[in-house]
């Protein structure tokens, strides 16, 4: 507690000490009567002082908001003895006031709680830690006042929202369990496959009598299985760059975020490597219970740099299973994150790039250096564009004319057009 004077005091104390020396100096009695009932107050007013007993406690009964979610956060203020009290909500960045005021202040009574409600809103991803509020009470002369800052420790989980995706990339490998993915081996399914003689062990409900009739021995149908694949998002987290609140970090985030979800909501297994300055994974699964798991994953996400060479060799053989598709998300900067990506190729994986770096938002220089450098800047990357899509890797844009949703269904004909998936 930091216990401070008053306007009101400084006042009282300026006016009573001149009062008192131009008496002592002017030989004047009454002036040192008008300053005894100040001097007086003041006595009485820093004997009581201002409380610091104030009882806060707060709660947030919804913790976990997608952006743009609205939950109630509830106050309580108690103290066993008069006083008024200033209150101040700390809130972090990406946490707004949607409703009510973040600052008020209040008059509390013994036996009595005072109730506050303010509606919040997540207004970025993040996991935001909330519950600091600030303390101003005052004396009952209002001539001292105490400070305190309580952290209640609340932490509010804001889930990026995602996009909805109809276009998706084919696994080029499908596993035993069920899902969605067709295939390419025959077996119990929908998708028609094709027509052979009946064999031994064959189920009567999967003859073709019209085929069979038609050749004089009997033949049955066969069917692509639906299955589901492994997907590994692949984040390049050795640096963030780009204008604010729209750097690679962000856009990653939010690609990872739509991908996992698309893929999780098909069955298929999903998990994620975080390979930049600290290397972070979290293996596959499935099901609700693993998206809940991946946005918590990406909420903890930041960017570290680092002069260590990583390669994928540091990665658990496990984090990148046999004919997974392996979805990057990249700026293309840093050459430990492209080597990597080159050398999952070169080891017959699947592999993917979604750039998360917006070129047109980097501001250029004024001077003709600086538009020099911008250009062999960009000529550099669309070298590396050509570079992967020459190794069998393509690469598409988070930003852009129609979004992640038009340019995966550009990779998803090109893949189909070139059987890769």
């Amino acid at each position: 507690m930091h216990r401070r004077a008053t306007p009101k005091l400084i006042a009282y104390a300026s006016i009573s000490t001149v009062t008192i020396f131009l008496g002592f100096a002017s030989g004047t009695p009454e002036l040192l009567a008008v300053a005894t009932p100040l001097v007086l107050v003041m006595a009485r007013g820093l004997v009581r002082g201002a409380t610091d007993e104030v009882t806060v406690a707060l709660s947030i009964p919804e913790n976990r908001l997608v952006e743009g979610d609205e939950t109630l956060l509830s106050l309580e203020l108690s103290s066993p003895s008069p006083v008024e009290v200033e209150v101040a909500l700390g809130l972090p960045f990406g946490i707004e006031v949607a409703e009510g005021t973040r600052r008020f202040t209040t008059s509390l009574h013994p036996g009595r709680i005072v109730y506050q409600q303010v509606t919040l809103r997540g207004a970025r991803w993040g996991a935001h830690q909330t519950g600091v509020v600030g303390l101003r009470t005052r004396g009952p002369d209002a001539l001292t006042y105490s400070e305190r800052v309580v952290d209640l420790q609340r932490i509010v989980k804001v889930f990026p929202r995602s996009e909805s995706l109809r276009a998706r990339i084919r696994p080029p490998i499908t596993q035993a369990f069920t899902g969605s993915d067709v295939a390419r081996t025959s077996g119990d399914g929908i998708e028609f496959a094709m027509v052979r003689a009946f064999a031994a062990g064959d189920s009567a409900r999967r003859i073709n009598w019209r085929v069979s009739s038609r050749r004089g021995t009997l033949h049955v149908n066969l069917h692509h299985p639906e299955r589901n694949a492994d997907v590994v998002l692949f984040l390049d987290t050795f640096s963030e760059v780009g204008a604010h609140q729209r750097t690679s970090l962000d856009l990653t985030v939010r690609g990872a975020a739509t991908i996992a979800a698309h893929y999780l909501n098909h069955r298929d297994r999903v998990g994620v490597v975080s390979f930049g300055g600290t290397l972070r994974w979290l293996t596959g699964g499935m099901g609700r219970t693993q998206t809940y798991r991946i946005i918590d994953f990406l909420l903890d996400l930041e960017a570290g740099f680092s002069y260590v060479w990583r390669d994928v060799d540091v990665l658990p053989r496990r984090m990148v299973p046999p004919g997974a598709l392996v979805v990057a998300f990249s700026p293309l900067e840093d050459d430990r994150a492209l080597t990597a990506l080159f050398d999952l190729k070169r080891r017959g994986f699947s592999v993917c790039v979604v750039e998360t770096l917006d070129e047109d938002s980097v501001e250029p220089g004024s001077s003709r250096e600086d538009a020099l450098a911008r250009r062999l800047w960009r000529l550099q990357r669309e070298a590396m564009r050509h570079d992967m899509r020459s190794a069998g890797i393509p690469v598409i844009a988070l930003v852009g004319a129609g979004g992640l949703e038009a340019s995966l269904a550009q990779v998803a004909q090109l893949t189909r057009r070139s059987g890769v998936a």
